[in-house]
């Protein structure tokens, strides 16, 4: 609960003194409410308690992120702007159901896929050389910039040429599942040299497809391995995200530079939490999408003129020159309203329930788990909606990659002896 408070402290300090006044006009606007705020404290001080004091599964560190990439920052956004309280509120709900779930209900045996580690090796580095294929061949050079601070220009472009259509989704797998899995398989083994290697891969990737999320979340899995699997480890993380939001404010205060603040904190926590509740805001005036854009089509007409996102940039920004993305909590919203997100919330609840057994059935360290469905796992936390984070952005495939590992992980234990 310290911590928890302590980043809603740090992360209210930092929209109020330093993320607001510098970029409040791209929507991070100010209007403090004092009994919003204090809402915001108790409610924080409420879910906490859902958070385990221990790490002993990989759902643990999920539910971390959740909390403090999704929760938090809404709550700041909600005190510090005004938004709707009843709204703020099913957040909280809907966080809560996740982090339940698979805490109090027990993991499933899973049975074994008949793939052994050596093909799962295979498969992985096919499927990475596929993505170096595709951006080698493909023109991909010609997008080449390694400037964190000026990749909003050809990413509209690179999605266009290398992420859409049947060969998009195989890309789009390759570069979030499959590199980042084998950076996880050789810190498991303690292949240093292999981890570097992909390490330099993955910055090669990043500066075409112009992902900062590609760039930074694969060193977050050697940060994971390094923490390992102690029981500590949630406060390790959330201790560091302290510091991080620490380290934007001195940042700004003492070189007058935004590099953190707008790379990270504005963008990684503040812009998803202000699309919360812009996604209410329009969906509330407009009426619900009830999945009629996607896997309900066939049984729902959908009622607008333009894309959902479009029609949040349209309707909240007054322009539609921007995409804003966002996760599970405003889209399940944006489909069904308050109902939507209680649905919404347990299909991600038994997600991480899912996770957490085949964690358990190839006798897997959590941070590995984790690391296979990072990428994908905070798409859907952050920046898609549940069937887009299944599919396009792999939290489907990624699944079904770990059930293969956990499989491959058992058989080879049961041939050592190592386990009955």
């Amino acid at each position: 609960m310290i911590l928890a408070l302590l980043f809603k402290g740090l992360c209210d300090l930092a929209y109020f003194h330093f993320v607001s006044p510098r970029f409040g006009y791209s929507g991070l606007t100010l209007a403090p409410d004092e009994g919003k705020i204090l809402l915001g404290y108790l409610a924080t001080a409420a879910l906490s308690l859902a958070l385990p004091a221990r790490q002993t599964r990989p759902s643990h560190l999920f539910g971390m992120l959740l909390m403090y990439t999704v929760f938090i920052p809404s709550m700041t956004s909600f005190g510090m702007e005004g938004h709707d309280t009843t709204f703020a509120m099913m957040i909280g709900v809907s966080v809560a159901i996740v982090l339940l779930i698979p805490r109090f209900i027990p993991r499933f045996a899973m049975p074994l896929a008949p793939l052994s580690s050596q093909s799962i090796d295979l498969f992985l580095w096919s499927a990475v050389g596929f993505v170096a294929a595709v951006f080698i061949f493909g023109g991909g050079l010609s997008f080449v910039n390694f400037d964190i601070m000026n990749v909003y220009e050809t990413r509209h472009v690179v999605n266009e040429k290398f992420f859409t259509g049947p060969l998009g989704y195989l890309t789009n797998w390759g570069l979030r599942i499959g590199l980042p899995s084998l950076i996880a398989l050789y810190l498991l083994r303690k292949n240093k040299i292999m981890v570097a290697i992909l390490l330099a891969l993955n910055v090669f990737f990043f500066s075409i497809s112009s992902s900062k999320a590609q760039l930074f979340l694969p060193f977050l899995i050697v940060i994971l391995a390094v923490i390992g699997d102690r029981k500590s480890g949630t406060q390790m993380l959330a201790l560091a995200l302290c510091v991080f939001v620490g380290a934007s404010m001195l940042e700004t205060l003492f070189w007058n530079t935004t590099t953190l603040n707008d790379i990270a904190v504005r963008r990684g926590l503040f812009v998803p939490a202000d699309l919360n509740y812009a996604f209410h805001d329009v969906f509330t005036r407009l009426g619900h999408v009830r999945l009629s854009n996607s896997v309900l089509g066939f049984m729902f007409e959908y009622p607008f003129d333009i894309k959902p996102i479009k029609l949040v940039a349209r309707e909240y920004f007054g322009h539609t020159d921007i995409s804003p993305n966002n996760g599970f909590i405003a889209t399940s919203y944006m489909h069904f309203g308050y109902g939507g997100m209680v649905a919404f919330a347990v299909i991600v609840g038994v997600l991480l329930w899912t996770v957490d057994s085949l964690s358990l059935l190839g006798r897997l360290p959590n941070w590995f788990a984790v690391g296979v469905l990072l990428l994908p796992m905070l798409s859907l936390f952050n920046s898609s909606d549940l069937p887009t984070a299944l599919l396009t952005h792999g939290a489907g495939p990624a699944i079904l990659l770990l059930w293969l590992i956990a499989s491959a992980s058992l058989m080879r234990l049961h041939a050592a002896g190592m386990v009955k």
